[in-house]
């Protein structure tokens, strides 16, 4: 693949080894933090655990979140009530947001020592939602303890999952937002599938963003650039420490393309029902091209569908005795779902292009 979709880690955090955080707490004027406690609201944007296992077992070990909590530190108020800060908007606003943040704690925080800044806020504080801060080094976030390069700011909705805190992390790590802009998880073309699409339902990071951290070994890959016919392989969930678990084929040319097709086995869903679902194997499309929040990757659905619980594009894997054909450009195909060996797939691809 080519190197358009690999990620600037001289501008991104990586996501390798141990990846240090430290978190603060801000409250406001018109949102007061009241008898509300900085650990259980720490406790509850982390799922008690839950969003630094999810980093440590899909990055397949390669990658630990270490957070360091200051609630000890307490809540500190900011100096203007949240309707004077932009989080949303440009970067120089979010820069005053976080450097008035940063100037509550650089006498007891250390800035320099942590690669990321995750400040939280009361369940009642309206900023108009998460939000990632990335920039280069030497036009962050200023402060007397160290420079803020790589931050995310946090509000009421972040209290519902800590999902929300994952998604906005992959942001750090230059992941791209996979909705549309200004518009929610039900009108992405992702689907429900991966984090960087749906919070609330999805639970994963897909193949190709796995693949784009530097989690996913070459070795569990495979790119297939020329016209082939019958060519079957047998696909490994993404959760397996090793097996072959992306297919991958060009779209717009076969050295060094700009678009392609994946094809990976779909990770469960969980509901808002609080039941899983999800089987069988998705195909969808990266555009190195579309940039975060205008649809860089689309699944390509074996049968289209929306479920108030599962999400948009539920019903989107083929599975076993299904056939999909997809084509774009010069190149078009089969994908069909043989059968299944245990929690593994044997498929069958059919490939060619004019």
């Amino acid at each position: 693949m080519g190197s358009q979709f690999l990620t600037d880690f001289n501008f991104y955090a990586k996501p390798e080894g141990v990846v240090t955080a430290v978190m603060i707490f801000v409250d406001f004027g018109d949102a007061c933090a009241g008898s509300s406690s900085p650990d259980e609201v720490a406790r509850h944007m982390l799922g008690n655990g839950h969003a630094q296992q999810l980093f440590r077992d899909q990055s397949y070990q390669k990658m630990t979140l270490d957070v360091t909590v200051r609630s000890d530190l307490g809540w500190r108020r900011m100096p203007e009530c949240t309707t004077a800060y932009q989080t949303h908007g440009t970067s120089e606003e979010h820069r005053k947001y976080l450097e008035d943040a940063a100037r509550l704690f650089s006498a007891e925080v250390k800035f320099s020592d942590y690669a990321l800044v995750l400040v939280a806020t009361p369940g009642n504080a309206d900023l108009g939602g998460a939000s990632s801060f990335t920039v280069r080094s030497g036009h962050g976030a200023q402060s007397v303890s160290g420079e803020v390069r790589l931050a995310v700011t946090f509000d009421q909705r972040s209290h519902e999952s800590y999902v929300s805190l994952v998604h906005e992390m992959g942001h750090l790590f230059g992941l791209p937002d996979l909705y549309p802009l200004g518009m929610t998880a039900e009108k992405s073309s992702a689907g429900s599938w991966s984090v960087m699409s749906d919070r609330y339902r999805s639970s994963s990071f897909l193949g190709f963003e796995r693949y784009k951290n530097g989690w996913l070994n070459s070795s569990r890959t495979t790119y297939i650039p020329d016209t082939t016919a019958g060519w079957s392989a047998t696909l490994h969930p993404l959760s397996n420490p090793g097996g072959l678990s992306m297919i991958v084929l060009p779209v717009d040319q076969g050295v060094n393309p700009s678009k392609v097709f994946v094809i990976e086995l779909a990770q469960p869903l969980l509901g808002l029902n609080g039941q899983y679902w999800g089987d069988g194997v998705l195909l969808y499309t990266v555009d190195a091209t579309i940039p975060s929040g205008s649809s860089p990757v689309v699944v390509i659905p074996k049968t289209d569908g929306h479920s108030p619980d599962y999400g948009n594009l539920y019903m989107a894997p083929c599975r076993v005795g299904e056939s999909l054909p997809f084509s774009e450009g010069v190149a078009s195909g089969i994908l069909t779902v043989v059968q299944k060996l245990g929690s593994s797939y044997e498929v069958k691809i059919d490939y060619k292009r004019s």
